[in-house]
């Protein structure tokens, strides 16, 4: 049963919904933080190649009961993620990569 319900959680959000979006979701690295803002739980991915661009998600349990997460509520994530990295630093913009899934780059 646990194995359905992971495959139907992969292929929700395995949906691209803009061109390239799920070809984009795997250039980043599969290591993953976490970070908690106000009980919650993201996902936060660094990309491979490009310094400053993250995409964030949230946890498998987040994601089931929140199905469509805007860009509003993770970029909380992001602005907390990017915190650890200094506190000069600043989340500049943000775009969907695939549904559930979000990309944004950052400056210090």
């Amino acid at each position: 049963m646990k194995r359905i319900i992971l495959s139907l959680f992969i292929c929700s959000i395995a949906m691209p919904t803009q061109a390239g979006g799920l070809k984009r979701a795997f250039t980043f690295k599969a290591k993953v933080h976490r970070v908690k803002v106000e009980g919650q739980t993201f996902r936060i991915m660094e990309h491979k190649t490009e310094p400053d661009t993250i995409m964030v998600t949230t946890t498998a349990g987040k994601s089931l009961v929140k199905l469509n997460p805007d860009a509003n509520y993770l970029r909380r994530g992001a602005i907390a993620f990017v915190k650890t990295k200094g506190k000069k630093c600043r989340v500049s913009a943000g775009k969907i990569v695939v549904k559930r899934q979000y990309e944004y780059t950052y400056t210090c």
